[in-house]
């Protein structure tokens, strides 16, 4: 029998007191003075026993985290995870309140346990709970598919000049896309998973990874520097990966751990011709590799593995390069968690060479040792010691290579504890790292590209280009209508290096919504374009590349992705201003046969919300008509029909905003919401009655002065009234 959603929070939920009480008692026994148990048991009366003991469970466990955020848990937690307690302190009152959970209130709950589960260092347990997460939204596709088969339901279909054939003629998605297997993976490489080996194929297995990766300039470089180190042929002795939320850290990395592993690198598609470019140069064999994450184990865990008792970093690092032989030369430091020398690490490396050591999420993990003392991990600052003896030993041994992420988003970086931690890694890597350069954006476009598209096979590429052809010549055949750039040679090379997707959708994603600090670059893109994808996949839609106004933001599934990092007003707007069949643009269409044809104003409302809803308290809104264009008119579409629905939608939408040919939604009433509401305020017979006296208080006065006007003063009839003169 199928577990319910409320099973499934029940199950998260009791794996919470173990992982958090010996947190959290070390955490104020570490902040409070004096008996800390006295002071936190009377702020927690209702949870403690006859003799005054605390009873610790999710509730109490929630709420202490909550009171004594500031003093206990600010320097080594961040605002996010002060957010996620709150949140699941709700999930739990909900839960024994006997309320029911939809499937986006339990996928929710279970990502936020999942995230607070891992900024502890609960890596197993947090797996599990990710693992619930992934049922929740498997049973929830497959209800959606049955009911997106029963529905089918279709935007118009548009035919195009040119023989340009639909996008899904073209081209076809990977089959986890096109069915919503998508949602297993959730597009969440973890370099912990697949070091363990129980990672979704597409991570897991090199071959795989390798086809759906792109090569952008920064990870070729990364990768051949790599090879070159690993040879003893030169290459930078350590790596510092550091780029915002979703920048493709870990994805690097996992590159660097495929290349190094047990596949010939003449097997892995992209590295095979990499390496040919590089005359004589061959991944060497038999290379050790080490990986730490920081999320996957806490500094108060120890490793039982083999017979041995593993506490600290340099311990699990010595085993994993060289087993217990290695682990034995550093078992007295581990057990003391004092840093080894450089020299002790040169003798491991030396001895273990070629060595690849992968470090992720370090932040993470030193954060929680921050102000913390008598953990089996060492101490803070015997922790940072270790960084300088690492970095310094790598240096040093020409065969070793050091590879780490550090964060560049607040997000990630969370709290004192996690300042402070970065600011000791950049000031110890600054003076060896090299630097790496992330994707740029049109990189990024083939990236996300590669993730979700099949190959175009030879029978079809000649429509790529058609498609490429007639959407250059409309832009060039209207360029008044469309932005200047749009109408250069360049923006053709865009078009085909993005196809199906339009470079205008990309832009908007990486370039509005990318300003959102939830809104993971890489990694938010894959999520909505793989949900959109599936969208219109099923839906047959006729389009020739996929645009803004492509974007179904009112439904379950593409809206959904993009609302979860938006104000929950937003909710009412879309549904009102923006996308649905309750919406303004939806009304209009139906008003206006001609507009209808091409879902003219549902497809400039949505083009305008995803160019905009992100920024729309930036100092300059809006996106102007030219941009609304090239993200909506596609090839025999006239420019003067989207025109129209522009104007009708700013005349009726109660949230667009406008000024100086700039549109933009906002959170805000327009002046047509304003006049609306005002009008809302009365009754039409109380209207009718203020009109007749208004008018025949003129009359009045007309007649006064001598002046002979008949007029019948009903505010239903369209009588003129005389000039006085």
């Amino acid at each position: 029998m199928a577990k319910s959603n409320r099973q499934y929070i029940f199950e998260a939920l009791e794996i919470l007191p173990g992982v958090l009480e010996p947190f959290v008692e070390k955490r104020l026994e570490s902040s409070l003075a004096g008996h800390w148990q006295v002071e936190v048991a009377e702020k927690l009366k209702s949870h403690t026993d006859l003799k005054g003991k605390i009873k610790w469970d999710q509730a109490s466990l929630l709420r202490v985290m909550n009171i004594y955020w500031n003093e206990a848990f600010r320097p080594v937690l961040g605002q996010t995870e002060r957010a996620i307690v709150n949140e699941l302190i709700a999930v739990r009152n909900k839960f024994s309140h006997n309320e029911q959970f939809s499937y986006d209130d339990a996928e929710r709950a279970l990502d936020s346990l999942r995230r607070l589960l891992e900024s502890v260092g609960a890596g197993e347990p947090a797996s599990e709970v990710g693992k619930m997460r992934e049922v929740i939204l498997r049973t929830r596709f497959r209800e959606l598919q049955r009911n997106e088969e029963r529905r089918k339901s279709q935007e118009t279909v548009t035919t195009y000049a040119g023989g340009v054939l639909p996008w899904r003629k073209v081209v076809e998605p990977h089959d986890d896309v096109a069915t919503g297997n998508f949602l297993q993976a959730d597009f969440a490489a973890d370099l912990g998973r697949v070091h363990r080996g129980d990672a979704q194929s597409e991570y897991n297995d090199p071959k795989e990874f390798f086809k759906r990766t792109f090569l952008t300039d920064g990870l070729s470089t990364l990768l051949i520097g790599a090879i070159k180190r690993l040879s003893g042929k030169g290459g930078d002795p350590v790596v510092e990966l550091q780029t915002n939320f979703g920048g493709g850290k870990t994805h690097s990395m996992l590159a660097l751990y495929h290349m190094a592993g047990e596949t010939s690198a003449q097997d892995l598609i992209g590295l095979d011709q990499l390496l040919n470019k590089e005359n004589g140069l061959t991944v060497p064999k038999n290379v050790n590799r080490a990986v730490v994450v920081g999320t996957a184990r806490g500094p108060q865990d120890i490793i039982s593995v083999d017979g041995l008792e593993i506490c600290t970093t340099w311990g699990h690092l010595a085993w994993q390069l060289g087993g217990e032989e290695a682990f034995k030369i550093f078992a007295e430091h581990d057990a003391s968690g004092t840093s080894p020398g450089s020299n002790l690490l040169e003798f491991l490396f030396k001895k273990c060479s070629p060595c690849l050591i992968l470090i992720d999420e370090w932040v993470a993990y030193l954060r929680q040792i921050y102000k913390t003392e008598g953990l089996p991990s060492g101490s803070f600052d015997s922790n940072m010691s270790f960084v300088q003896s690492l970095t310094e030993a790598v240096k040093a041994s020409p065969c070793t290579l050091l590879v780490a992420t550090l964060p560049a988003s607040q997000i990630e970086v969370g709290g004192e504890g996690g300042q402070e931690a970065l600011n000791r890694l950049k000031q110890t890597f600054s003076r060896i790292e090299s630097s790496w350069r992330p994707a740029s954006q049109e990189e990024s476009y083939q990236i996300v590209r590669g993730r979700l598209f099949k190959d175009i096979d030879s029978d079809h590429y000649h429509h790529k280009d058609n498609t490429i052809k007639h959407f250059s010549k409309l832009y060039r055949e209207h360029a008044g209508e469309f932005p200047t750039e749009a109408t250069e040679k360049d923006y053709s090379r865009k078009l085909e290096k993005a196809y199906p997707v339009h470079p205008e959708l990309f832009n908007q994603l990486y370039s509005s919504w990318g300003t959102l600090e939830k809104f993971q670059r890489t990694r938010g893109v894959l999520r909505f374009m793989a949900q959109t994808i599936y969208e219109l996949w099923m839906k047959e839609d006729s389009s020739a590349m996929i645009m803004p106004g492509s974007m179904a933001v009112g439904s379950d599934k593409t809206g959904s992705e993009l609302r979860r990092y938006l104000d929950q007003s937003w909710e009412s707007i879309i549904a009102g201003d923006i996308d649905g069949t309750e919406a303004i643009p939806y009304r209009v269409d139906r008003e206006y046969p001609n507009l209808g044809k091409y879902s003219a104003t549902r497809r400039v409302a949505r083009a305008i919300f995803m160019g905009t809803a992100p920024i729309h308290k930036q100092e300059n809104r809006g996106i102007s008509t030219k941009e609304i264009n090239l993200g909506v008119i596609q090839p025999g579409e006239k420019p003067g029909i989207f025109s129209d629905a522009l104007n009708y939608l700013s005349n009726q939408a109660k949230f667009l905003h406008s000024d100086t040919g700039r549109y933009w939604y906002s959170l805000s009433a327009s002046l047509n919401r304003l006049v609306f509401d005002k009008a809302e305020q009365f009754e039409n017979s109380l209207i009718e009655v203020e009109l007749n006296k208004r008018l025949t208080e003129y009359v009045n006065g007309i007649r006064d002065r001598g002046v002979f006007c008949a007029v019948q003063v009903n505010p239903s009839d369209s009588a003129d009234i005389p000039d006085e003169g």
